[in-house]
């Protein structure tokens, strides 16, 4: 069996997510691609498409395929935790004047209990009466600033992109998909081709989905794919978080090609 990618005999099959378990996919197949082409994916457009999804995925709490939460967010002394709650990381600065015997704790603590730990920890080390501490210490809340952020996807992450709805079409077409009218795409993904404009493109407009009259209700996620033998054209509509879109061209309109049915 073919590498779908690749095109090479696969020696060790691997699990493929058709949209990956760090977006919330949980549809797999072992019939796509080897482990090589796996491991490549992995660290290279799935990794970047993950990165660019992070900040949606906190914000939302939204838990990977197998069920795991985002990681928080580090943003400089600021942790975003899952459902976008911010809380300051714990920071202490210790400046000791001999001169004066004297040893000046400023810090933050996210909690009564993280308080009397790191409390417990400096009175140790530096050799402080336990009597002494309370006075000392003057509880007071901050305001945190607010955070901006952007959702930016780079040329990586377009290729994640288009890789969703390449495993959707290879899955069911795969002697299609295996014919050189997608070696453009292939090439794009496998990062061959790095200008991606012709492939992926950012969608903001209504795109009427047949169902056969289905209601699907609400989605989180979606990945449809239609092909138009007459005009040579295969493309997908993915969407990401309900809102976030993309139209993908599997084989581009430009190319002018018919495919066999």
């Amino acid at each position: 069996m073919l590498d779908v990618y690749t095109r090479a005999e696969i020696v060790t099959s691997s699990r493929e997510h058709i949209l990956q378990n760090e977006l919330g996919g949980r549809w797999s197949t072992v019939e796509l691609i080897g482990r090589e082409t796996n491991n490549l994916f992995g660290s290279t457009i799935d990794a970047a498409l993950g990165r660019a999804a992070l900040w949606i995925r906190v914000l939302l709490d939204a838990k990977s395929g197998d069920g795991h939460s985002p990681p928080s967010m580090r943003i400089g002394d600021v942790n975003i935790m899952n459902g976008g709650k911010p809380e300051r990381h714990p920071k202490v600065t210790v400046t000791e004047d001999p001169e004066q015997g004297t040893v000046t704790i400023v810090g933050y603590a996210r909690h009564e209990q993280e308080l009397r730990r790191l409390t417990k920890l400096l009175r140790r080390k530096y050799k402080i009466r336990e009597d002494t501490i309370p006075k000392g210490i003057r509880p007071e809340h901050e305001f945190i600033k607010p955070i901006q952020f952007a959702f930016r996807i780079d040329p990586p992450a377009l290729r994640g992109v288009a890789k969703a709805a390449c495993n959707l079409f290879a899955l069911h077409q795969r002697d299609v998909f295996l014919r050189d009218d997608f070696n453009g795409v292939r090439s794009f993904i496998l990062g061959e081709d790095t200008d991606g404009s012709s492939f992926v493109s950012p969608n903001t407009s209504p795109v009427a989905i047949g169902l056969r009259g289905r209601d699907m209700g609400l989605l989180d996620h979606l990945v449809c794919v239609r092909g138009e033998a007459e005009l040579g054209r295969v493309r997908a509509l993915v969407c990401l978080f309900k809102h976030v879109q993309f139209i993908v061209e599997l084989v581009p309109h430009a190319a002018k090609r018919r495919l066999a049915a």
